[in-house]
């Protein structure tokens, strides 16, 4: 019997992610119950399945948490290990990527548990919601945690219309970043085709005070889900904003619950950057400021005139 369990956990230890969430749905109390087995050489995979998991009884999530917490330092390890697109074609190894882990793995599992406290929350409500080049992202009770390679954009111009983060931050190891963790506050997602002129507006407010933002994307705004001040515990962070890697703090209010904000701080840039890099959608956002602002031009001189 003992020897039909090993196969059995050496199979799902095999499974793909969608494998893996496809037994979940099926019986998942065979996960549960074998929860340390299938996910001890990889945690981080448990948080894709976790929406399956969660809120099956109290007394399964009372387990799943108790698991969970027991191996936070090991989960945490996990997080910094797991590597990106981008991680691998920069060349940083994961012999990089553990000295890094091996560094930091007990500060994110305290930021971790700091977060799910004051946000008044458990594990089994961390889950990951996406993964890209260059971040792999986890919902950490109302929290977003970005975790993955350096930006590319490492400091920016601060705006009110970007998302204030309580963390944003490189590790480096060896002289140089080959990590990075951003954790701000989770805010309303879902604009749509219908959207684009708002997007604009986002681009052009930013163009007037100087800034370029070379990656406007539906998918990349949202709407407030509170003030747009970092907050832990329910007080507000005084966190230096250069720490944060801005290059500057606020010089007005910030925006309150329901205004739209930049959630992706990559590729946004001082107009006077030598090196600027934007996507189509930028280049025609582009296009229209420009005409738009000859148009305004034109009409103020012959006023004038």
């Amino acid at each position: 019997m003992e020897d039909d369990k090993n196969t059995l956990i050496k199979r799902l230890k095999k499974c793909s992610l969608g494998k893996l969430e496809e037994v979940a749905r099926n019986t998942p109390h065979l996960i549960i119950e074998n929860l340390e087995e299938i996910f001890s050489q990889n945690w981080a995979d448990i948080f894709f399945i976790m929406p399956v998991l969660k809120g099956i009884s109290p007394d399964t999530d009372a387990r799943i948490n108790e698991i969970l917490q027991k191996n936070i330092q090991d989960i945490s390890h996990n997080l910094l290990m797991q590597m990106t697109e981008i991680d691998e074609s920069r060349g940083i190894t994961k012999e990089e990527k553990k000295e890094i882990a091996d560094k930091y793995y007990m500060t994110l599992a305290i930021l971790i548990c700091e977060i799910l406290k004051s946000d008044k929350m458990s594990f089994v409500d961390i889950e990951k919601i996406g993964s890209g080049c260059y971040t792999n992202v986890y919902k950490v009770g109302h929290k977003i945690f970005k975790i993955g390679t350096p930006r590319e954009t490492a400091v920016i111009p601060n705006h009110k219309r970007i998302l204030q983060p309580l963390l944003r931050r490189s590790l480096p190891e060896r002289g140089y970043p080959c990590a990075f963790i951003e954790i701000a506050e989770e805010v309303k997602t879902g604009l749509g085709y219908q959207d684009y002129k708002l997007l604009y507006n986002l681009y052009k407010e930013l163009r007037d005070d100087g800034i370029i933002w070379g990656d406007p994307k539906l998918e990349n705004v949202g709407w407030l889900k509170r003030e747009n001040i970092p907050m832990l515990h329910g007080e507000i962070l005084n966190v230096d904003t250069k720490s944060l890697g801005f290059k500057q703090s606020l010089r007005c209010n910030p925006l309150n619950k329901g205004e739209l904000v930049i959630l992706d701080t990559d590729y946004i840039y001082e107009e006077n950057s030598p090196c600027i890099e934007t996507n189509n959608t930028a280049k025609k956002f582009e296009e229209i400021y420009q005409r738009e602002k000859w148009i305004k031009e034109e009409v103020e001189e012959n006023i004038k005139s």
